[in-house]
């Protein structure tokens, strides 16, 4: 992978395997990688140490990458008097999200590059996100920042150590915090839907007056809450603010009409110009809802297929893996003038569309959404100096693009890469050629073990349940925490992170504890097992504090509680042949429902073989065997207390049609 400035010697970076170290790996700044041995020389040294977090399609992090990490003098302060640590937040979240919290903590808000200083053992002392070079529109330079920091070190360093132990000790006393009696599902429900009225933009569409995220979590909410409600006023409205949200998202600008897909957010409040991103996630939950609205509506199947086509075009490797999304326009090398295939990172699961693109073919730099805006001639041409300047430093154009060649689809994520479930088996061939592992965290297990239980109820074969039932188990060991009765982000395994941090809101993604806790009740649901019931209770009772305050944060947990509230669902399936037509036909006319908290449970009558597993782990689903031998046949249960088998097409609707 290519990285961005190449006319200096290599440091460390050139050793690692993310396309975001390595696009640092020619700066004159002495870079370390994230490990013990850049604490270990800061103590050594007595140094405090300069954490810059970023990932390889950010478009701020390559602006102060050119301005002031390749800036020699810049570079010679932060050497002299820093030891510099670089990390790709898609490589260590949780060293990411650690800090993250500090920074929204303690600044109001975050972003990317995040510009963190730390104690020599890790504790957060100041920091920010972008810095400009020099002091600019009464924000400090990089440059003054970095003179103020090593001035304070050498005049009171034992003040700012203090001070860096007292923010670590609240940092863990929250992660550790006591666990309460999570608030009645209903009255959760009913509170995000509220806040869902009095955010919800009647004009546009969308939630907030400015900056609009697509946040599938939200739009998943109103859909569920529609369907507990449909004959309520407050059902219909849910109905009618997500059909004009997703009416929004499809004509504006976000949508890519052209390339299909969605980008990853706009900028404005009416959905018309976007940020230049495209990230698998959000195609894979926008998937999700305009799929099960179109179950609901009939409407937006066309968008349904858009998405299915975009990523099969555009984000599917030809090993079988998933890119988490694609680098528009790029090229195999720095100097490629013809753009080409093959430059696609390997290395294990791949990072984001770059929002940075070449406006022609003979270009060697890129400009953000050059395909899509104006170029700086353009804008030059339109605008007075003064408007120009102004605009430039905005909006980050620059006479000749923002980012060099060499980003292609690279860093294939995990906990991303899940939301295309298909091909999860044969992804195996491209990280068994991974010659340096990487941490797994909660987020990477919860993802995949949601992708296996959907897996499992696309084809109904045990394995996929037999892994994600042993995954959970593993989940559980490394990282639940039965004091405050919740799940870590992050492992024991790393003395390096001087914190465990639990995620407590849902953001473009849903928190690890809430699909964690929905994972556990479908667990439940299908293999009769009450404990993963319980412990899906405990994640409830752990964030009782968010729940009861601000339960619109967590809306995929709300839902996860209202399951939990309710009777399990099983629709259980028996079929007395091989592939028998009426068989095919009835579970056709499950999957086009939506029907939320069910789990679909298929057994075959002669493959008894296949149902091995499944019954020794739920010996209960044995009587609905004994009875469909003879005809296919469909059992509605509650709690594993069934219906009277339904063999008939048209009584299996009107079953289904009735659940809510």
């Amino acid at each position: 992978m290519a990285g961005h400035s190449h006319d200096g010697p290599a440091n460390r970076l050139a050793q690692e395997k993310s396309p975001y170290l390595l696009q640092h790996a020619h700066n004159p700044v002495d870079w370390y990688p994230w490990g013990e041995e850049a604490f270990k020389i800061a103590k050594e040294t007595n140094r405090p140490v300069f954490l810059s977090v970023g990932y390889s399609t950010c478009h701020w992090c390559h602006v102060m990458e050119r301005e002031s990490f390749i800036n020699p003098e810049i570079a010679k302060l932060m050497n002299e008097n820093f030891v510099n640590i670089k990390v790709d937040r898609e490589e260590r979240p949780d060293v990411d999200r650690v800090y993250m919290n500090f920074i929204t903590t303690t600044q109001g808000h975050g972003g990317w590059p995040m510009s963190v200083f730390l104690t020599p053992t890790g504790e957060p002392l100041s920091g920010g996100t972008y810095f400009p070079p020099e002091d600019k529109w009464g924000t400090p330079g990089f440059k003054t920042v970095l003179k103020s920091l090593s001035d304070q070190w050498k005049k009171n360093k034992d003040g700012l150590i203090a001070r860096g132990q007292s923010i670590s000790y609240m940092m863990r006393d929250e992660a550790t915090s006591a666990t309460g009696e999570a608030p009645a599902p209903k009255v959760m429900l009913q509170q995000c839907y509220n806040h869902s009225v009095r955010t919800f933009d009647e004009k546009y569409g969308g939630f907030g007056q400015g900056t609009k995220f697509p946040k599938p979590v939200s739009l998943e909410f109103l859909l569920y809450y529609y369907k507990k409600n449909s004959k309520s006023s407050s059902g219909q409205s849910a109905l009618k603010m997500l059909e004009n949200t997703l009416t929004a998202i499809n004509n504006g600008g976000i949508h890519d009409h052209l390339g299909k897909g969605f980008h990853r957010y706009s900028v404005d409040r009416q959905w018309r110009i976007p940020h230049y991103e495209k990230m698998l996630y959000d195609q894979g939950q926008l998937l999700t809802v305009y799929s099960n609205f179109y179950k609901v509506t009939n409407k937006f199947g066309h968008v349904v297929e858009d998405i299915i086509e975009y990523v099969k075009k555009d984000l599917t490797h030809k090993l079988g893996g998933f890119f988490s999304a694609e680098d528009a326009e790029s090229y195999p090398t720095q100097e490629a003038k013809v753009k080409g295939e093959g430059s696609f990172y390997l290395g294990g699961f791949f990072s984001a569309e770059d929002a940075e693109s070449y406006p022609t073919q003979e270009a060697k730099l890129k400009g953000e959404g050059s395909f899509y805006v104006w170029t700086y001639d353009d804008l030059k041409k339109a605008l007075t100096p003064k408007q120009l300047d102004a605009f430039s430093s905005y909006y980050g154009v620059e006479k000749n693009g923002n980012c060099p060649p060499g980003s292609d689809p690279h860093n294939e994520l995990t906990n991303q890469n899940t939301f295309y479930v298909k091909m999860l088996f044969k992804c195996k061939c491209i990280s068994a050629k991974n010659p340096k592992p990487i941490l797994a965290f909660s987020v990477d297990y919860a993802f995949l073990i949601q992708s296996l239980i959907d897996l499992y109820e696309a084809d109904f074969n045990e394995s996929h349940l037999q892994w994600a039932k042993q995954l959970q188990t593993e989940m559980n060991e490394l990282f639940f925490d039965n004091n405050s009765k919740s799940g870590y982000f992050n492992a024991r395994q790393d003395p390096t992170v001087f914190t465990r941090i639990k995620e407590d809101q849902d953001g473009a993604e849903p928190c690890t504890n809430s699909v964690a806790s929905l994972n556990l009740l479908r667990l439940s649901d299908i293999f009769g097992d009450e404990e993963y019931k319980k412990r899906a209770f405990d994640i409830f009772n752990g964030h009782a504090n968010e729940l009861e305050q601000y339960p619109y944060a967590l809306p995929k947990m709300v839902l996860a509680a209202s399951r939990a509230a309710a009777s399990a669902m099983q629709i259980v399936v028996v079929s007395p042949e091989n592939d028998d037509q009426l068989t095919q036909k009835m579970l056709q006319l499950i999957r086009h429902q939506y029907i939320p908290d069910k789990c679909v449970i298929y057994l075959s009558a002669v493959k008894t073989k296949e149902n091995e597993y499944l019954l020794s782990c739920n010996p209960q689903l044995r009587n609905q065997l004994k009875i469909g031998k003879e005809a296919p046949a469909v059992f509605i249960c509650e709690n594993f207390t069934c219906s009277i088998p339904i063999c008939d097409l048209k009584e299996l609707k009107k079953r289904l049609a009735a659940t809510y």
